[in-house]
């Protein structure tokens, strides 16, 4: 799977690639990886996948105040 990610603010493309079963800490590792090379975003806009909804995915989310 492709987890791309989006700057809408400087329209600035990233990615990193994950297996399709990525559990949500992978995505997440994945994710960190990407934001701390540049920058922690104010919010995120996904596809709803339960990656990205799942209780661990909101608390860490909130933790960083995104």
């Amino acid at each position: 799977m492709s987890l791309l990610v989006v700057d809408a603010l400087t329209g600035y493309v990233t990615y990193a690639i994950v297996p399709d079963n990525a559990s949500t800490h992978l995505t997440l590792i994945a994710l960190e990886g990407i934001f701390l090379a540049r920058g922690y975003p104010l919010g995120l806009l996904s596809d709803s996948d339960a990656r990205f909804t799942s209780t661990a995915a909101v608390a860490w989310s909130k933790a960083l105040g995104i």
